[in-house]
């Protein structure tokens, strides 16, 4: 093997770490080794971005996974493993939101062989750099609201500002964490790294809830693209019944105004206007009753509007 090909440093430690995943007791001579940035809390490409707490989770669930090309799921493109984790923070670099930046390192190892010295010396020269983690979380969340986009989305847009705070998707609560891979074009530009994930498929689905339910539930939790639907439709119905309703009360209003000037009422109309606006429906309508009982006590006045009586007399059609 080419002496120009540099690895990292293994120690006893390190030795004792990789021969759990192998049948034999390998030598530092036989294994090539580096350090690779598996992801980070930096809000990447996609609007996305691991919790440190995320990071910590992870930490575990990568020890021992393999690592491919381009997410390939052939045996043949398996070329190392992960037998150490860490995760690093530097106080003095900030994250886009204001958190200190952490990030996820793993130590990996290779076996030297005639068939990997190109790739190990790709690796050496920093030309196989960037790489790919597949995990599985179960949470995804806005950063402006805590909503749980998991089950449908919230009015808040990723990269945007609200009262000066970033809005992007916390990914949380990881739970698999099946490979990592070479690619060519990573996601998160300081880590070095593209990631991919999926909603675990044991979520379990939340009980349908209706109209009522979802409105009470608005500001305290999320709702879902199909109770967004109903819940439009259930708005546009209420618009149509608030309008019925404000035509009513004005018709209503507008009955007991006649209505008072028809029983002798003391109140002028200004004042009638006053009052009314300061009454409910029910009201309205006590009032509209009162009116009517009082026209029917003082009687009718001489300009009101009298039904014609019916002419009973006989032979009427032939009257000129």
């Amino acid at each position: 093997m080419d002496q120009t090909i540099k690895t990292n440093q293994l120690e006893k430690e390190d030795l004792q770490k990789i021969n759990q995943y192998t049948r034999r007791n390998f030598t530092e001579k036989e294994l090539f080794s580096f350090t690779v940035v598996l992801c980070d809390n930096e809000v990447d490409r996609d609007g996305e971005a691991f919790t440190t707490q995320s990071l910590q989770e992870l930490k575990a669930l990568y020890i021992g996974t393999t690592g491919i090309f381009d997410h390939s799921q052939k045996s043949e493109d398996q070329a190392a493993r992960i037998f150490h984790t860490w995760v690093e923070t530097d106080p003095q670099h900030k994250t886009q939101y204001g958190e200190p930046y952490s990030c996820l390192k793993a130590k990996a190892y290779m076996v030297r062989t005639e068939k990997d010295k190109d790739l190990l010396l790709e690796i050496d020269a920093g030309i196989k750099k960037e790489v790919s983690v597949g995990c599985r979380v179960l949470r995804k969340t806005c950063s402006i609201c805590g909503a749980d986009l998991s089950y449908g989305c919230c009015e808040h847009k990723n990269g945007e500002f609200y009262q000066g705070k970033l809005c992007y998707t916390k990914l949380e609560q990881p739970v698999d964490a099946y490979e990592w891979s070479f690619v060519a074009v990573p996601a998160q530009p300081a880590a070095g790294v593209t990631k991919q994930y999926h909603q675990i498929e044991t979520q379990p689905k939340r009980k349908a809830r209706t109209n009522e339910e979802v409105v009470k539930s608005l500001g305290t939790g999320t709702i879902s693209v199909e109770e967004q639907k109903n819940l439009k439709l259930y708005i546009d119905r209420l618009e149509e019944k608030a309008l019925l309703g404000r035509e009513y009360l004005q018709d209503l209003k507008s009955d007991i105004i006649s209505l008072s000037f028809l029983s002798n009422s003391p109140l002028d109309e200004q004042a009638i206007r006053i009052l009314l606006e300061k009454m409910d429906a029910k009201e309205l309508k006590q009032l509209k009753e009162a009116f009517a009982k009082s026209c029917q006590k003082t009687g009718k006045p001489q300009l009101g509007y009298q039904k014609p009586k019916k002419d009973t007399s006989e032979n009427r059609e032939f009257y000129i």
